[in-house]
């Protein structure tokens, strides 16, 4: 029989992003805007909708349109600690803000946290928002935030923004970001930096930027490259040409065609702007100078030096596998440890290394602080971004929770003052700098000693004659200054430097950004008067004026109840057509509230043998999840009598009980009873207990244990099996693995499908008493079931980026694996069956972000009836 499937309606889960975790919530509404921040919050909502309004007026001129929906902004709680934000169309037009922002306090250059984010992510939502074409407004009119609808196999795009790359989209928040008076990226010296090494290396191109690739600066490149590209288009076409360019894009029925676009906006295509601009960053930094010295390790990740006595610690990693701790002795010796520490600043304490980050420490919170090579928080550092701590031992660090606006410094539990920098903890003495308007001055406690006009700069050393060394733009990027009698000088003529640690008389350490990532040199210095360079991006500052009272005003807050705020998101479809089943429709409709704590969704789904009608319902706002369905058998047209019920119910109670370290752990009770007579309906209880640390971007894990048990029960019979699962890796991107699975039943009838089943399927959470064995061509039951499985991998890095076409090569993977299964179907014999597998994955890259790893495995049984199989699998991992 041949079959054809088309499916019209693919949401990748990278689009919705992840709800806020937890806390309790109040509302504040006006005419255009919907603000959610924390329970007991400080924050000025009024001041937030005040600004938020004067950027919304300036975009509406510049884009050239208006919000078409309400704007939903969320402000994460404490509970939430995360230097990071997001904008999105789905399920709403909204934008999610954490406070995290004083964990990267050298990363964005920007005074205002709050503010920037602001800036940052309305930029996204003007983006995204426009439906300029009327194919775009009729979609939208039927499926709402959708990203495709198609009811009759012709896809319509409801948003169709959303199918532009980051590189574009991201770009341009930066360029937005940097011209409203409060710093940004495009002031940093590191991201010119890495803007030139990339252009020098040739690798500005449209394959190299415009997809997302497996290759350093990774997605960095996005901001920061992206951002000096909206630079160039803004400096030649004003930034009204270049925020227009949204409202262009969405003009397309298939968004597909941006290069066609860049020609109608600018009168240039995409890949022509792209050769130029590499031309014009080259021109203008010709004068760039690489650091010359011994490289004594290279780095894929950003994060800078620190200190332990005389000696000075790097973290360094490959993004593949788990990263080390390097220290560098006063003496030239080098010591290596390897571990699972989080990224970023290291902090020697007690003789352990921790690394100043944020992680989840509980299901329900996500916190600040110092954590172990294991993952797990040091006691007494949760909240605060530690700096570093005095030698009489008082800690030196950042308040997370009342750093939103701006960052707020802390010297053993006192406050301190605002620091707009990373602090440097030396001895007795504090070394900051603070920003005000353009002037950024150095402080040496409470003393200030130097300043320049700029964004971007902060302290890294301080030598025996007081003079403080700091990193800050250079002309052409980023380098090392230092104060002294007679002014500022520079003593590194490099301008690819992003981090300096003194070491023996004029020697030093020095981190360096280069095309393939960052290396430790060892450098002399050759100190000689300079000036700081502002790196002022040549953008007319925006001043925001405040916004318009009566339309900026708040309603009374209110406490924020996510079934009270389920709101329509969106109707989706999924059309189906086989040669024998023929024509099939599904449709389905989805509330949602701003927060995502739960969905309620209804479904309809045609084929031509029945009709089901569905409600399904899942919550996550308390600590204990639940959900379920209810589905209805509408209509049987031809089937037997006996296949279908008329009712079909599903529903579960999940408790994530752990979330430490690299821990997680959770225990479901599951029932599910299908509308199709011949499934089962089992209720079942599991609970599953897993380590998985997965660093980078290694497509497998580098290490992992799990463990899974269950007891389940369905008409008379009872059922319980354990499951365990190990992985780690080897050198030279190589994986070697091992699963095992256990399954027992009381009772094996094959009429009423009892017993273990095995077969082709996979088990599931409501009926885990099943085995899959891939080749095998029939369903049977068995009474007790052993499975055990080894597997080996290798992944290769041959890619292959396209601009043009929609589908590019990430990178593959070969395996090799050996199943042995044990069966005994109640009749006292141990039947062995064997499975070998030879596999070949490929990461594809579809419309330049979704990555789509399609498989080919040749399996062979000799006791299948088919002893050679071939099968192809898209597994859609979005």
């Amino acid at each position: 029989m041949k079959s054809l499937l088309l499916v019209t309606t693919i949401v990748p889960l990278s689009i919705m992003a992840a709800p806020v975790v937890s806390g309790n919530y109040r509302l504040q509404e006006n005419n255009t805007s919907t603000y959610i921040t924390p329970a007991g919050s400080k924050l000025n909502t009024q001041t937030i909708a005040a600004t938020h309004q004067a950027i919304r007026r300036v975009y509406d001129r510049e884009f050239g349109y208006r919000l078409d929906a309400p704007l939903r902004v969320s402000l994460a709680s404490r509970h939430d600690q995360v230097a990071n934000a997001f904008a999105t169309q789905l399920p709403f037009n909204e934008q999610v803000l954490y406070g995290a922002g004083v964990l990267h306090e050298d990363v964005f250059g920007v005074t205002s946290w709050l503010r920037a984010l602001l800036i940052h992510e309305t930029a996204h939502n003007y983006q995204l928002n426009p439906k300029v074409n009327g194919w775009s407004r009729f979609a939208h009119a039927i499926g709402g935030n959708a990203p495709v609808v198609a009811p009759f196999f012709v896809p319509m795009f409801p948003i169709p923004n959303i199918t532009e790359s980051s590189f574009i989209k991201e770009g341009n928040a930066v360029l937005n970001e940097s011209r409203f008076g409060n710093g940004g990226r495009l002031w940093s010296g590191r991201a010119l930096a890495e803007t030139v090494t990339q252009a020098r290396a040739g690798r500005v191109t449209p394959e190299a930027m415009y997809n997302s690739t497996l290759r350093f600066p990774y997605g960095e490149k996005f901001y920061l490259v992206g951002g000096h590209f909206q630079k160039f288009l803004a400096h030649r076409y004003g930034m009204k040409r270049v925020n227009g360019y949204f409202k262009e894009y969405a003009k397309q029925p298939f968004p597909f065609f941006g290069n066609t676009v860049f020609k109608r906006q600018f009168g240039k295509d995409f890949v022509t702007l792209m050769k130029e601009f590499r031309q014009s960053i080259l021109r203008e930094h010709r004068g760039f100078h690489p650091t010359q010295g011994k490289v004594l390790v290279h780095s894929q990740l950003r994060v800078p030096l620190s200190r332990e006595g005389g000696d000075v610690l790097a973290l360094v990693g490959d993004q593949r596998s788990a990263p080390k701790v390097v220290r560098f002795g006063w003496d030239g010796k080098m010591q290596v440890k390897k571990g699972a520490w989080h990224s970023g600043n290291i902090v020697s304490q007690n003789g352990k290394y921790y690394t100043s980050a944020s992680a989840k420490v509980s299901p329900q919170a996500i916190r600040a602080g110092l954590f172990d090579r294991d993952g797990y928080l040091l006691p007494g550092t949760a909240g605060k971004a530690i700096q570093g701590r005095l030698s009489d031992g008082r800690w030196v660090y950042f308040d997370i929770a009342s750093s939103w606006d701006q960052p707020h410094l802390y010297v053993g539990g006192h406050y301190y003052g605002l620091a707009h920098s990373s602090v440097l903890v030396r001895g007795r003495n504090l070394y900051y700098f603070r920003q005000q308007g353009d002037r950024r001055t150095l402080y040496r406690n409470r003393t200030p000693i130097a300043h320049y006009r700029a964004h971007d700069g902060h302290p890294v050393d301080v030598d025996r004659q007081g003079r403080v060394y700091f990193v800050a733009p250079s002309q052409h990027g980023s380098t090392v200054y230092r104060t002294s009698a007679h002014g500022i000088e520079r003593v590194v003529s490099g301008d690819d430097v992003t981090d300096l640690k003194l070491m023996n008389g004029k020697r030093a350490l020095v981190q360096t950004i280069g095309a393939d990532g960052y290396a430790v040199r060892s450098v002399h210095l050759h100190p000689y008067p300079a000036r700081v360079a502002s790196l002022d991006p040549g953008l007319k500052q925006v001043t925001l004026g405040k916004g318009n009272g009566s339309q900026s005003l708040l309603s009374v807050k209110k406490d924020y109840s996510p079934i009270a705020q389920l709101q329509y998101s969106s109707l989706t479809s999924f059309s189906t057509y086989d040669s024998t089943k023929g024509y099939g429709l599904t449709l389905e409709a989805d509330f949602t509230d701003p927060l995502w704590r739960n969905t309620l969704s209804f479904s309809l789904d045609y084929q031509k043998a029945r009709t089901l009608l569905q409600v399904s319902y899942t919550n996550t706002a308390s600590p204990i999840h639940f959900g379920g369905s209810v589905t209805r058998v509408m209509h049987r047209r031809g089937a037997k009598g006996g296949t279908y019920r008329d009712w079909g119910y599903s529903a579960y109670l999940r408790w994530p009980f752990l979330a430490t370290g690299y821990w997680l752990g959770s225990a479901k009770l599951a029932f599910a009873r299908s509308y199709r007579q011949t499934d089962r309906t089992p209720v079942s209880l599991a609970v599953d207990l897993q380590k998985r640390l997965q660093f980078g971007f290694s497509k497998y894990p580098n290490e992992l244990l799990g463990l899974s048990a269950f007891v389940s029960y369905d008409r008379g019979a009872v059922y319980a099996g354990v499951d365990g699962e190990w992985m780690h890796d080897l050198p030279g991107e190589m994986y070697f693995g091992a699963r095992g699975a256990y399954r027992i039943s009381s009772r094996v009838d094959t009429t009423k499908q009892l017993g273990i089943k095995v077969g082709a399927a996979s088990p599931s959470s409501a009926d885990p008493a099943v085995i899959r064995i891939p080749t095998s061509g029939t369903v049977s039951y068995a009474q007790e079931v052993m499975m055990g499985e080894v597997g080996l991998y290798k992944v290769f890095h041959f890619s292959a980026y396209s601009y043009h076409l929609p589908l590019s090569l990430q990178r593959e993977s070969v395996y090799l694996k050996q199943r042995l299964y044990a069966l005994n179907f109640g009749d006292g014999k141990r039947h062995i069956r064997q499975e070998s597998i030879a596999g070949v994955e490929a990461d594809l890259l579809l419309l330049h972000r979704y990555t789509l790893p399609v498989s080919m495995e040749v399996l062979y049984n000799p006791g299948a009836k088919r002893k050679v199989q071939v099968r192809v699998e898209a597994k859609y991992r979005f």
